[in-house]
């Protein structure tokens, strides 16, 4: 419940969206990619402190097999 949100770890996302591609480059070696984003989310804790967050990751990955 929002009430006992703390302050100093605000997770409070709640939805997100991701996507993800890949390319095989050669039979031993690949790049990735993938970006997650989560729109912005406010809560009022039981403290009374409004808090806020959202956030955008995104990797880039090169995988080479030996």
């Amino acid at each position: 419940p929002d009430m006992y949100v703390n302050p100093l770890f605000p997770a409070t996302v709640k939805e997100h969206y991701t996507l993800g591609l890949g390319y095989q480059i050669t039979p031993k070696s690949d790049f990735n990619a993938a970006v997650t984003f989560a729109p912005s989310t406010s809560v009022a804790s039981g403290s009374g402190v409004n808090i806020s967050h959202g956030q955008t990751n995104l990797q880039l990955m090169f995988t080479q097999r030996f």
